[in-house]
């Protein structure tokens, strides 16, 4: 099989997965409104969720003996996205299901060392975080200043956030800023985006920080 029908079979197998959990339970009422239906009986969604730890110990153990998904991927990476594969195919679609497996798809152990986390409280229950390398001190001496907005899959805390903005930050030798907005579909997606308007503007108030020396 070449390449394009290697990929042509896999976005089909995609979309009849998507359509799949797209299907809306039977039933009138508030019943009719719950989460998409992904074809399972109770049984075998509680089978499935039972048994997801040992899936995804027995994936992380059969990577040592398989080749690689794909020759530039290095073993953490292919860990991470065939465990994100594995609780995709295994559990019933939803914002914060995704979040939590999103958030854990590298595990902390992986996270950088060498480099320092400051939280800060803007008020309004919205919190950023600035992370940069040890080595500086303080963020204000940093080279340059990026304010990272992450996919609403995931939280700014999760280590697999927190693993990225650490190598930015270090590779970059740079003050990495991240915030955690309220996410759609809980929030709605104006909130999201006034959350990151008012870290921007706190953010170019910071010492040393300028708006033309800000990367988003």
């Amino acid at each position: 099989m070449s390449q394009e029908d290697a990929a042509a079979a896999w976005r089909a197998a995609r979309t009849q997965k998507s359509c799949l959990h797209s299907e809306k339970p039977e039933g009138d009422g508030e019943s009719s409104k719950a989460a998409p239906s992904t074809g399972w009986g109770p049984m075998e969604a509680t089978w499935r969720a039972g048994t997801l730890p040992f899936r995804l110990a027995h994936n992380s153990l059969a990577l040592n003996w398989k080749a690689r998904t794909r020759p530039s991927w290095n073993r953490q990476l292919d860990q991470a996205v065939v465990s994100l594969k594995t609780c995709y195919d295994n559990t019933p679609l939803s914002a914060p299901l995704i979040r939590l497996f999103a958030d854990r798809a590298v595990p902390a152990s992986l996270v950088p060392e060498g480099v320092s986390r400051v939280p800060q409280d803007l008020g309004g229950d919205l919190k950023v975080s600035w992370t940069f390398p040890s080595a500086l001190g303080h963020q204000a001496d940093a080279e340059r200043f990026i304010l990272y907005v992450h996919s609403p899959v995931y939280t700014s805390s999760g280590a697999t956030i927190r693993g990225l903005v650490s190598r930015l930050a270090l590779a970059c030798t740079a003050a990495v800023l991240t915030v955690d907005y309220r996410p759609p579909p809980e929030g709605d997606r104006e909130g999201a985006v006034r959350d990151l308007a008012k870290a921007y503007r706190w953010m170019v108030t910071q010492p040393a920080v300028t708006p033309a020396g800000v990367i988003v």
